[in-house]
């Protein structure tokens, strides 16, 4: 609880420098997946009784889970959900084009405390569940990837979400039938889907490409 108290704090303090400064929305994200998971692993480390080892760290623990950690997990999700369908519109203008989302009478502000907050609290719950290295793959790589072999934001989307999953259970399993660690497998699999991307992207992109040279 009070982790998460400590990341929708973090996440409302960059919301408003956001709003007060020259700082693109690229650069305050970065800060908050530093902030974030800064914050988790000095959280973790004074935890009591509960001295993670480094590796603990960076791929993190699935056998250190409290069921209170999956009860607020679940609760966190399903909330997230809900509000990202009801501001899906508001969002999407707010991350591609914030001025035409301000023109268009949009609640901009809304909408980026609640990408900052959320993206905070995700943080702090995944990196004790997943590990620094792991959270940060799953949320740079799938949409990466994604955005590889897609020509749209939905399309996108619903991509970067089978990869995710896939990605994830794919790496479980080489861990069980291999012996392998779980979170390095994990992210090895997701750098394998990021070049297969690249590759069907570049199929992709060919005929229209030949064509247009044609032209």
């Amino acid at each position: 609880m009070w982790a998460a108290l400590v990341a929708a704090c973090i996440g409302v303090v960059l919301a408003k420098i956001e709003d007060n400064s020259r700082l693109t929305l690229d650069s305050v994200v970065g800060i908050v997946l530093v902030g974030g998971m800064s914050s988790a692993v000095i959280l973790m480390s004074l935890t009591p009784g509960y001295k993670p080892e480094l590796v603990t760290y960076l791929f993190g623990s699935l056998l250190s889970i409290s069921w209170n950690d999956i009860y607020f997990l679940i609760g966190f999700f399903v909330v997230t959900l809900i509000l990202f369908k009801l501001q899906w519109r508001t969002l999407v203008l707010t991350t591609v084009h914030g001025e035409l989302s301000s023109v268009l009478g949009l609640r901009t502000s809304a909408a980026k405390y609640f990408l900052f907050v959320g993206t905070s609290v995700a943080l702090i719950a995944g990196v004790k569940l997943l590990g620094v290295i792991l959270i940060s793959a799953l949320l740079i790589i799938p949409f990466s990837a994604a955005n590889q072999a897609t020509r749209s934001l939905r399309s996108s989307l619903i991509v970067t979400e089978c990869l995710a999953i896939g990605g994830t259970t794919a790496g479980i399993i080489c861990s069980y039938v291999y012996d392998l660690p779980t979170g390095p497998a994990i992210a090895l699999i997701f750098v394998a889907l990021f070049l297969l991307c690249v590759i069907v992207g570049k199929i992709i992109s060919r005929p229209v490409l030949v064509h247009e040279h044609n032209q």
